[in-house]
């Protein structure tokens, strides 16, 4: 392996890294590394580094299984050894490294582990070069070599998958990274491989974001794309090539998250297969470093939450941008982002803060996408009232990314035409303006119901026109939203169902009007401290429980992913009574806030089920990794009916007040919180409308319903601060259209929708006064104080 370094001679003495940092680097890079929030994270690396070279540990490494590892072991091994070995000067790292990636010569390049298997190889062998024999080198170079050709030949053939789809940064990426790593190796090939690496870089830039930085397969996936990319960027940029960091699109991106984060929370919007989730990848903070942008730090600083390496090494070299948050950066409080469809109205970015979102875009071909067109959200007063259902890509009509997954209208009991794994269907926005007064939005979904790509039939529908308002706070009133449908199918009648999905805690009331949402809110919990070290531990909470009569029972809870890493602190092991303990994994990228999820086996898909006889019973949550919590427990005899439906028949519910709890997991109590804000919806059209609620999946489904042949619904989203007075809303239809009235104590707003298809309503806003008031059962109008709208 070579002589032992002397006191002062450490790896960067004996080939120094290059693609991320440099032998100058290093010090400062050391320093940093050991203060502040940076040594917390820095700590638990050199901790995990220790486990992987210990043999007989839970994270050791054995080199001679390796080259069997996925994409995500190797690179998650490397980089942590990689950057123990240069921080510490400590060979034993470097040494078990480059086993490692001797063995990894041998890992077959399939598809689904191409990205991760060339990132590995990159960064490991930037990192750990300088540890490796002369023989494991070669060994190295030739294996990448052989990566950086196959990947090639695979892009030439110009997959389906160009040039939108997250491939293009993550794979490609990953390749052009590995292409600078061999520069020196390979100097006579290296160049060409660059070139048209730079191309594909350039290309996804070009197609796969717009002007305004929004990316077409939402927040999630654009940061995995981006998160190999960036490697290939910064690795080009020290090499002495090209600055892609320069590119317009590029320098959008921290617009299009600051734009989709949610007001008073750590998450961005879950649209287009994506889940509610902050960054999980330190590319922003490489951003910030490399554009000087101080709304990317900010961005990193508010959403991150990664223990990788790179948030070590670009922290370091962003270490003198000062974040600017979204409102000292002079962001826009409305944005339209063409290529997308996507568009956004927000008051702000604090929890007291709203914004309304409503999208209509193209497909491109083989990206993700859902049954989603004119699906709108809405977020205020630090709750999630109208949300996206996340992550969905099966083809299957109960899926999320069908339509009936989304706040969406169906037809006859059906959605748009079926989309999912590279099937999509295409929407557009007709019209699109923001005022002093109101932002306004209208979409055309009407092609998304009636074809989707690959030939997919759909309904037939004469039109499905959907209009948005976002009404802005002033005189005391607050911020709303308006939802108007125009949908026709033919000349007959037909059944038309208005949906809006909720929070997974959210308490729902019915009324002859719409529905009432309430969130509930967890005071007590169990949890475990965040520590690397108390995986696998004994701790454990037990509840003792009767049950009435013998039945199969399945589990629900109410749990939280806590850690610092969604993956590593999102399972729990469950026992009931004596029988094995089985393995629990939390749906982690959907609950860093509470959500009710019901226990599910990861290989099968399937529930948990339990046969218990009638009579006492218990039921164990183990600890396996730190960072899960859990707040309620619910265990029913009905797999199709959850904590969440209104009519729990036989289900037995169990709270952490309830639970007998083992160290180190401990019982958590929240600070008493002030009253609760609410949320009223109205739903209304031309008939009846009939209201209820069922569950889908692990949140509320609300379903207003009727009859006609375009019975111009409407719905009004009320979000109302705690002991504000409910206004009062009234819907007038007569011939020359409907009449919406919305009478605050101290404004009065009046929307006007005309007879004929959906145009652009008319708005007009009133101080209030005790005339007003007065004539707002007749729907008389007071002094209008401005008028906006059509002329």
């Amino acid at each position: 392996m070579g002589a032992s370094p002397g006191p002062d001679e450490g790896p960067e003495q004996r080939g120094a890294p290059a693609l991320f940092f440099s032998r100058s680097d290093l010090p400062g890079l050391r320093k940093f590394a050991r203060q502040g929030e940076a040594n917390v994270i820095y700590k638990r690396i050199l901790a995990r580094a220790e486990q992987m070279c210990r043999s007989g540990s839970n994270e050791y490494v054995d080199p001679n299984r390796a080259g069997t590892a996925s994409g995500h072991s190797l690179s998650y091994w490397l980089e942590t050894l990689g950057l123990a070995y240069q921080l510490t000067r400590e060979e034993r790292f470097g040494e078990h490294g480059a086993a490692v990636m001797e063995s990894a010569c041998r890992a077959e390049f399939s598809e689904s582990s191409r990205a991760m298997l060339m990132r590995a190889f990159a960064v490991g062998y930037d990192w750990l070069r300088s540890a490796m024999t002369d023989k494991q080198r070669r060994a190295v170079e030739q294996a990448a070599r052989k990566h950086v050709l196959r990947m090639l030949a695979a892009a030439a053939k110009k997959p389906r998958w160009m040039p939108y789809h997250n491939y293009m940064g993550r794979d490609l990426g990953a390749g052009g990274c590995l292409a600078v790593a061999l520069q020196g190796a390979y100097p006579q090939e290296a160049p060409a491989w660059i070139k048209e690496f730079e191309q594909y870089a350039r290309l996804w830039l070009d197609k796969g974001f717009d002007a305004q930085g929004g990316y077409g397969e939402g927040t999630y996936y654009g940061i995995w794309g981006l998160s190999n990319w960036v490697l290939f960027a910064e690795a080009l940029k020290r090499s002495g090539g090209s600055d892609l960091f320069a590119h317009p699109h590029l320098r959008m991106v921290p617009h299009f998250y600051a734009m989709n984060l949610l007001p008073g929370e750590k998450v961005f919007e879950a649209r287009n297969d994506a889940y509610y989730l902050g960054m999980y990848d330190p590319m922003m903070l490489c951003l910030a470093s490399e554009q000087k942008d101080s709304l990317a730090k900010w961005l990193w600083q508010r959403c991150g939450h990664s223990e990788s390496p790179f948030v070590i090494v670009w922290g370091y070299l962003a270490r003198d941008i000062e974040p600017s948050s979204p409102v000292e950066s002079g962001e826009p409080l409305s944005e339209q982002f063409t290529g997308t469809g996507l568009c956004i109205f927000r008051t702000g970015w604090d929890a007291g803060d709203a914004m309304f979102a409503l999208e209509a875009g193209p497909y491109r071909d083989i990206t993700h996408t859902q049954a989603d067109k004119g699906h709108f959200t809405f977020y205020a007063l630090g709750h999630r009232w109208a949300i996206d259902s996340g992550y969905g890509n099966r083809q299957h009509r109960r899926s999320r990314d069908q339509a009936e997954a989304h706040s969406c209208v169906l037809v006859d009991g059906r959605g748009q035409a079926l989309c999912g794994q590279g099937l999509g269907v295409n929407g557009k926005v007709v019209a699109y303006e923001d005022g002093p007064e109101f932002g306004y939005v209208l979409t055309d979904c009407t092609e998304a119901y009636n074809r989707g790509t690959a030939g997919k039939p759909g309904l037939g529908l004469k039109r499905a026109l959907r209009g948005g308002l976002f009404l802005k706070p002033s005189h005391g009133a607050p911020a709303y939203a308006v939802v108007l449908d125009d949908i026709v199918r033919d000349d007959h009648i037909h059944r038309f169902t208005w949906l809006m999905h909720t929070d997974s805690l959210t308490r729902i009331t019915v009324h002859d009007d719409g529905f009432t949402l309430n969130p509930s809110v967890i005071q007590q919990y169990i949890r475990t401290p965040d520590e690397p070290q108390l995986a696998y531990g004994p701790g454990a909470c037990e509840w003792a429980f009767e049950v009435p009569k013998e039945h199969d029972y399945v589990l629900w809870a109410a749990v939280r992913v806590a850690g610092r890493e969604v993956l590593t602190s999102d399972s729990f092991f469950v026992r009931v009574d004596d029988g094995q303990p089985r393995t629990w994994h939390l749906p982690g990228s959907r609950c860093r806030n509470w959500i009710w999820t019901r226990a599910v086996d990861r290989t099968n898909g399937k529930p948990f089920s339990y046969r218990l006889s009638a009579g006492r019973h218990k039921l164990k949550l183990q600890l396996r990794e730190s960072g899960a919590q859990v707040a309620k427990v619910f265990l029913t005899p009905d797999r199709g009916l959850g904590p969440l439906s209104p009519t729990r028949v036989g289900g037995i519910l169990l709270d952490a007040t309830d639970a007998q709890v083992t160290a180190p997991m401990e019982r958590a109590q929240k600070p008493q919180r002030p009253a609760t804000p609410q949320m009223r919806v109205y739903v209304n059209a031309e008939a009846h409308v009939g209201y209820s609620y069922t569950s889908f999946g692990e949140h509320p489904r609300l379903h207003a319903w009727t009859t006609g042949v375009n019975p111009k619904l409407v719905c009004v989203l009320l979000p109302l601060a705690a002991h504000r007075k409910q206004p009062k809303v009234k819907f007038h239809r007569a011939d020359d259209g409907l009449r919406i009235v919305v009478d605050w104590t101290s404004r009065r707003d009046e929307i006007r929708w005309a007879p004929g298809p959906l145009g652009k309503p008319t708005v007009h806003l009133s101080e209030a006064t005790a005339d007003t008031h007065a004539g707002a059962a007749g729907m008389g109008l007071g002094p209008l104080r401005q008028e906006v709208g059509e002329e």
